[in-house]
This record gives structure tokens, C-alpha cells and sequence, in this order.
């Protein structure tokens, strides 16, 4: 069973980021500036407050999914210094179907590990054996910007179920903090979403979405354009006049969308 706890964290982490915008605006520390900082994209004064999380029970599989954040700092159990004896696999958001069989070469792949261990092999050498399902234990400590990008990518459906419930569980700890104020709380609550709910316009940026918003391909307008053949080894935009050697859906140079080919 997957378990997150907030073991530590900045004290009203945003109003410590309010007052490293100020020093940039020569302003007055407040929230309103920070709201704007993450609107614009201008998100580097983020960085300066930290939340550090242990989870446990998660796979090995999931860890590696989590440690491609590369933005944070982990410390994570060891298999090289620690030995397994009995194990509960980590397989939550395993199809229902398949769990029991799962459950069956997970645990014959512990009972050669063990016999492994009993002939003398080092761990680091008999953990070679052991499947994606293996539980772990990692400390994960990110800033906010980190742990926004974490949430906008880990909590989109396209996700495997797995980490989505670690960064849904982080986020669940955020909100519980007691040292975070309710403005604060506001704030992180619309920032620590899918990716598809982080922006102005609720849109996924997915090639293929879950269904959720409206592909955000669907939001961009484009102009429509013709190819035009003036001599002969270019093709040149009808929208902007630039000239092209191939064959493309869209102006390189303005991004016009090609209809097709006029002589």
C-alpha cells in the first residue's frame, strides 16, 4: 500500500518565494505577485522554498519513474545493504485480472533471491533476481517549481496509476500542512494539477488525450496558405512569400497552414 508523508517543508512557502520576487520588482512582498510570476512562466522565485516527502510501498518501477524528476534530491533503500526475507509486493494499479499471477512469479523470484542469499551471494549480486514489483522506500525533497512540474506530469491520466496516486497523495499532504496559510493553499491547489488544468486555457497538450479538455491543437489558430510555384526549384508561401525546397503542412517560416499547390 502506497503511503506519502510530508516530513518536512518551508513555513508559508509562498510568502518566502513573495519576498524574493519583491527584491526583483523593488516591490512589496505579496501573494498577487506570485500569482503573476507563475502566470507569465516567470517561475525561478519558486525554487526558493522546499517540501520533502517519504513514500513508501511504492514498486521499484514506480521509483524509476520518479527519480526521472531530475530537479530534486532522493534517498532511497538500498539493495545492497538490505536483505529481504518476506515481501509484500508493490502492485498497486495492477489490473485485477492479472495481480494473482503476478503475485506468483513475484514470490518464486524471492524464494531463489533467498536461496541465493543462503549459498552466500551478496545482496547486491542475488537482488538481480527480484521483479519491478519489489517495495522501496525513497526521501524525495522538490521545490515548488519541481513539485508543480512533478503534479502537471504524474497526475495526467495518460500516467501509469501508480505514481499518479504519489502525486496525488503529495498534494493531499500540501493542503493538510499546517504551517501554509488558506491563501497559500489556494494558490497551490490550482498549480498542483495535470498539465492539462496548469495553464489559461484548459487544454491537453497530449497527442492522444484522455477526453478530459479539448486537445490543445484545437485552440491554435493558424492561417490557411497555398504553395505557389514561381520557378523552379522553390515553392513559396502565398501568406508570407517565403521560399521553401520541400514539402510541408505548414510554413516553416510563419506557420500557415498549406491547403495546397497553385501554379
Amino acid at each position: 500500500m502506497i503511503k506519502v508523508t510530508l516530513v518536512g517543508y518551508t513555513p508559508n512557502p509562498l510568502y518566502v518565494c513573495a519576498e524574493a520576487a519583491a527584491v526583483c520588482y523593488d516591490s512589496e512582498p505579496d501573494l498577487k505577485i506570485v500569482k503573476g510570476c507563475i502566470r507569465s512562466g516567470h517561475q525561478s522565485v519558486l525554487e526558493h522554498c522546499s517540501f520533502t516527502f517519504k513514500v513508501e510501498g511504492i514498486s521499484r518501477a514506480c521509483s524509476h519513474q520518479l527519480v526521472r524528476h531530475r530537479i530534486a534530491s532522493y534517498s532511497q533503500q538500498s539493495q545492497r545493504y538490505v536483505t529481504y526475507d518476506d515481501l509484500e509486493w508493490a502492485l498497486d494499479g495492477t489490473p485485477e485480472d492479472i495481480k494473482e499471477e503476478l503475485e506468483y512469479y513475484c514470490d518464486n523470484a524471492l524464494t531463489e533471491y533467498k536461496l541465493m542469499i543462503k549459498k552466500g551471494v551478496k545482496p547486491e549480486d542475488a537482488r538481480e533476481v527480484l521483479p519491478n514489483a519489489t517495495p522501496t522506500i525513497v526521501y524525495v525533497t522538490f521545490n515548488l517549481r519541481a513539485l508543480m512540474h512533478f503534479c502537471n506530469e504524474r497526475m495526467c491520466t495518460r500516467a501509469q496509476k501508480e505514481i499518479r496516486e504519489v502525486a496525488s497523495l503529495m498534494k493531499e499532504q500540501v493542503m493538510w500542512a499546517e504551517n501554509i496559510s488558506i491563501e497559500e493553499k489556494t494558490i497551490l491547489s490550482e498549480v498542483l494539477v495535470p498539465k492539462c488544468e496548469a495553464g489559461v486555457i484548459k487544454a491537453c497538450p497530449e497527442f492522444k488525450g484522455c477526453g478530459r479538455h479539448k486537445p490543445l491543437k484545437e485552440f491554435v489558430w493558424r492561417p490557411k496558405a497555398v504553395w505557389q510555384g514561381r520557378d523552379t526549384f522553390l515553392w513559396y508561401c502565398s501568406a508570407c512569400g517565403s521560399g521553401v525546397d520541400g514539402n510541408f503542412a505548414f510554413c516553416p517560416c510563419c506557420g500557415a497552414e498549406m491547403t495546397g499547390y497553385e501554379k
